[in-house]
């Protein structure tokens, strides 16, 4: 779960960049050919891992809670100037080598 919590770590920081007017506009991207990232999360009563959850159309939230496995990261989550926008996985298909695996990559705009 820690490369998902990422993702929306990164989020969080360009937020408190736009937040003290820093940057205006952020961008995250995010790339990979690791199949799990693009599969939803389910609950588990072990931790709130399905909060962080990458899966196709998932819109983003305005805040996600502090993950309650182990993670160096401890805090909340803010996400405001991404609310709303929705993961949209964009599949690397032009001049794929058919040895290689696939790539996707996700593009979140973050703006005021």
């Amino acid at each position: 779960p820690n490369g998902r919590h990422d993702f929306y770590y990164d989020i969080h920081r360009l937020n408190n960049l736009i937040d003290k007017k820093i940057i205006d506009i952020g961008y995250q991207i995010f790339i990979t050919n690791d199949k799990n990232y693009f599969k939803e999360v389910k609950n588990s009563n072990k931790s709130n891992s399905y909060e962080f959850s990458m899966h196709k159309n998932r819109e983003i939230p305005e805040r996600l809670p502090a993950p309650t496995w182990k993670n160096a990261n401890k805090e909340d989550l803010i996400l405001n100037y991404a609310k709303g926008e929705r993961i949209k996985w964009i599949h690397d298909t032009k001049g794929v080598i058919n040895d290689l695996p696939q790539f996707r990559f996700v593009i979140i705009e973050l703006k005021n």
